[in-house]
């Protein structure tokens, strides 16, 4: 017996481009950047010390 309103597969791409469309409408944008070792090793720590993503972390610094 089929299962006829189950979606089909889709594939990582998909995936990562339907997610990639929703964070846009959300009003995010990707970007893509290199910083020491050192800098992200302290960006991570204050993140999980507030209970936060890295990305939110930079936001909360370039917003001041």
């Amino acid at each position: 017996m089929e299962n006829k309103d189950k979606a089909a597969p889709q594939t990582r791409t998909q995936r990562q481009a339907t997610l990639r469309a929703k964070r846009i409408a959300a009003g995010f944008t990707e970007v893509t950047m290199w910083i020491e070792a050192d800098t992200c090793n302290q960006l991570k720590a204050q993140a999980i010390e507030q209970g936060i993503t890295i990305g939110q972390r930079i936001d909360q610094l370039i917003k001041g």
